[in-house]
């Protein structure tokens, strides 16, 4: 493309943490004054024909599943989003001011996105890793997790921006390059100038995690204005993206997410109403954890329980009860026993050795899931199928349905996976049978029905292949690849995660 290049001083890059309340807030507040021509996304760019789709009014989380295959391997990868994702915000506020918003990143199937299994999951490397260890030990925090809280979420508006430059610039200092993510980031450069040519004199909005920020706005600067375009998938590759149901429990970082936040269902009312209710939801929910596993929490302990909690905020200068003053203060005064290992927060996510602190854990995670039944693009034989109406403990009937569609529409096999593809979910019901031991043969009635999450499952399952034969060789293949010493029939845990839950 001919004439001068674009004028970066027109783009903002917001850098985030993914999943953060403060970040989505800052997001949403920084589209609203800007007014801009374009927001982009750091999302899968294949899968702007079908933006659309994440329009359609779901009951949060979802994400976006995208896969590849060929004869060698299948490979999977999430874009998820909840209500207070940076990412999600600049979704809803890009349409709010009538801005065109699009996905900005190379497609999961491109060579330079590797083998990742989510698409917010930066490799920081061991030096980001020690200067964040450095700074959390300055402010005599005990992870990242706690320092995150203590520099964003109880961070000003008006201190925020600075806080967050500050910080990725700690972790990635300005002008470094990240070989690992130079095709990604060279790319979303290259799309923001484009928007900013496209835009005339009107600015530009990039979100992006943090971790490529810097980069991005050195690329934008350099690039002509050319739209950049993702290499051509191979012949041979077979690949889709889909909007699935998604839930808080695969959202969480100790449940094994690689990106964002832990506890979820927490950070979910700090977005909505602010820290210091995000608290008293926080002890409500332990309490009744803890209480339904087994342990007394008596009025006493819950009072003993909040002094212990006020007392820290305030012996650490924080300006309400942080997530890790209520689990420390928790641990003080509703754990009886000791611990023979260090709680799940202060040892990197490690799984938790005491029965209440898994408690507490799945308390702050929350039990909130889109169970939404999608319905794919095209059905086996070019029909369209209807979804059943969204279902989900508390949602209203008749809401909107939401219909996951490819990516790369009109390539050829790009419809919905075929039926069956690759085991997707059933479930059993029991009508009849002893509820004892008994003398002599038991005899029991089993119905298979329909899981709740069958279809979502289903889209997830078509990694492995369209139609059974082709699923059941290649999930045989993964696990000989995995374990070349045991049967393939054997049960192992599955190289990708396919199914929800």
């Amino acid at each position: 493309m001919s004439g001068p290049a674009p004028d970066s001083g027109r783009l903002t890059v917001i850098g985030v943490r993914h999943h953060s309340p403060a970040c989505a807030g800052l997001v949403r507040r920084r589209i609203a004054a800007l007014r801009p021509a374009f927001v982009l996304i750091e999302g899968p760019v294949d899968f702007n024909p079908h933006l659309p789709d994440l329009a359609l009014g779901h009951d949060l989380p979802v994400a976006i599943f995208s896969f590849r295959a060929d004869a060698t391997g299948s490979a999977a990868s999430y874009t998820p989003f909840c209500a207070f994702s940076p990412e999600w915000q600049a979704l809803e506020a890009g349409r709010a001011v009538g801005a065109q918003t699009l996905f900005c990143d190379l497609p999961a199937w491109d060579p330079a996105f590797g083998r990742r299994a989510n698409r917010y999951a930066d490799p920081h490397g061991a030096r980001a890793e020690a200067a964040e260890r450095a700074l959390a030990a300055a402010l005599g925090v005990a992870d990242q997790d706690a320092l995150w809280d203590v520099l964003a979420e109880a961070a000003s508006e008006a201190e925020l921006p600075a806080r967050l430059d500050r910080y990725f610039a700690l972790l990635r200092p300005p002008g470094t390059d990240d070989p690992a993510e130079a095709a990604r980031e060279r790319f979303m450069g290259a799309y923001a100038a484009h928007a900013l040519r496209a835009a005339g004199d009107r600015p530009v909005v990039l979100v992006c995690g943090g971790w490529h920020a810097d980069a991005v706005r050195r690329h934008a600067a350099q690039a002509d204005g050319t739209r950049p375009e993702p290499a051509a998938a191979r012949p041979d590759l077979r690949t889709g993206s889909y909007v699935v149901p998604y839930a808080y429990l695969r959202l969480d970082r100790f449940s094994g997410y690689a990106a964002g936040m832990p506890a979820p269902g927490y950070y979910e009312r700090v977005a909505e109403a602010g820290l210091a209710p995000a608290a008293d939801w926080a002890m409500t929910a332990i309490t009744a954890a803890l209480r339904e596993a087994g342990q007394v929490v008596s009025t006493a302990d819950r009072i003993a329980w909040r002094v212990h909690a006020e007392a820290l905020a305030r012996l650490r200068a924080h300006p309400a009860i942080l997530r890790a003053d209520l689990i420390d203060a928790a641990l003080a005064a509703l754990v009886k026993d000791a611990l023979d290992r260090p709680p799940a927060w202060a040892a990197g996510g490690a799984a938790p050795g005491h029965p209440a602190l898994a408690a507490m854990l799945r308390a702050l995670t929350g039990r909130r899931e889109d169970a939404s039944l999608p319905a794919p693009a095209a059905a086996p034989g070019g029909r369209r199928r209807r979804a059943s109406a969204r279902r989900r403990s508390g949602a209203r009937a008749g809401a909107p349905q939401h219909r996951p569609r490819l990516g790369r529409a009109g390539r050829p096999g790009a419809g919905a996976p075929a039926a069956p593809a690759g085991a997707a979910r059933a479930a059993g019901d029991r009508p009849r049978g002893p509820d004892r031991a008994e003398p002599g043969l038991p005899r029991e009635r089993f119905t298979l029905v329909r899981h709740p999450h069958w279809l979502g499952a289903l889209i997830e399952a078509s990694l492995w292949g369209g139609t059974l034969e082709m699923a059941a060789a290649a999930r045989i293949s993964a696990r000989v690849e995995a374990a070349p010493d045991s049967s393939p029939f054997s049960p192992g845990p599955c190289p990708t995660r396919c199914s929800p839950g």
